[in-house]
């Protein structure tokens, strides 16, 4: 009866020590807090959650704060323009800070530019274009999202340019692949995966929009691009690409992607960065023109670039720069020839 009665306590000592150990490996020291968007418009709801260090979704049991004042669940709609910064404590565990950007509306779609630094011999660099390609078949997001592709470091990539090696060395584009969004933001994982990169770029209104009207006669470009601004603005930059759609090359392959062969035979490479009309960091808009409720007009003739293969897919990428931080505002694209109003 005795051995009985010791065995009985030695059973529950090892269940209540394999239970606190259990606990002990569960107990979350760190949350990481994610918004449903990092730009959205005055009165638009944004979602928060939290996320434990033990991949436990804390969100009902974390208290928010927006610009450290407590709000009641983890939905919130602000109330003004500006940059709000969020926050989440759970049991007394203190999240990471976001910082969202709150506009007020303007009538102008706000895009975002994504550029995909790569080359033919570059094995890795399929799944940044196969990523690239998810987004321009996403309904709510593709036609807002205007890529662009660099190519770089020869390798006898027939694709590179002198204008893409210097943004290459402007931003200090060393390995590769690498994805940039809005030129300055890192697309830390480029790839099907990570999409969201992309996404909480685009949403609302823009504090700026363009418009872009084009003509190709004898071998030469005629461009009227006009800026339209909601607010005032110093210190912004115009940039125009020239892009190429339709190439074909063998491109190495070290991805499941595109059927997972280690040369992709006749790829498709679109989007390739062709010539920058430009200064590759933006041409100045002059101060006294980038104000609210005014319109701001640039005139571009210039001859096609002698690398052009088909000058019936070339498209114009149109973009405006603050000039301080080198990062897009908001990015327009037009096939050449034809005409984009401002939407």
């Amino acid at each position: 009866m005795k051995k009985n009665i010791s065995l009985v306590f030695t059973l529950i000592f090892l269940v209540l020590n394999v239970a606190c150990n259990k606990d002990d490996l569960s107990k979350i020291t760190d949350i990481v807090i994610k918004a449903s968007k990092k730009n959205v418009l005055v009165d638009e709801p944004i979602r928060f959650i939290a996320m434990g260090d033990n991949g436990r979704d804390v969100t009902n049991e974390t208290v928010f704060y927006v610009n450290d004042e407590k709000i009641e669940g983890h939905v919130f709609s602000p109330s003004q323009a500006g940059i709000i910064k969020v926050k989440g404590i759970y049991k007394g565990v203190e999240s990471n800070v976001l910082q969202i950007s709150v506009k007020t509306p303007t009538g102008y779609t706000q895009k975002v530019l994504v550029e995909d630094y790569t080359g033919v011999w570059c094995g890795y660099c399929p799944r940044v274009a196969y990523a690239i390609e998810q987004i321009k078949a996403n309904p709510d997001f593709g036609e807002k999202m205007i890529p662009v592709a660099i190519h770089l470091f020869s390798h006898n990539d027939p694709f590179t340019c002198a204008d893409g090696t210097a943004l290459k060395d402007a931003f200090n584009i060393n390995g590769l692949p690498q994805g940039r969004i809005n030129k300055t933001n890192v697309w830390t994982a480029p790839q099907p995966d990570h999409l969201d990169d992309v996404y909480n770029f685009i949403g609302g209104d823009a504090p700026l929009g363009i418009a872009i009207n084009s003509a190709v006669t004898d071998g030469n470009i005629d461009v009227s691009v006009r800026v339209g601004f909601a607010q005032d603005f110093n210190h912004l930059g115009l940039v125009i690409y020239l892009l190429e759609d339709g190439l074909i090359h063998d491109q190495t392959n070290y991805t499941s992607y595109f059927g997972g062969a280690y040369t992709l035979q006749n790829f498709e490479h679109n989007d390739v960065l062709r010539k920058v009309y430009t200064d590759i960091l933006g041409d100045p808009i002059p101060a006294s023109q980038s104000v609210a409720n005014h319109i701001y007009t640039f005139t571009l003739n210039a001859p096609l670039p002698t690398n052009v293969v088909h000058t019936d897919r070339l498209k114009l990428v149109v973009f405006v720069v603050d000039k301080t931080t080198n990062e897009a505002i908001n990015v327009q694209s037009v096939h050449l020839g034809e005409n984009q109003s401002f939407d």
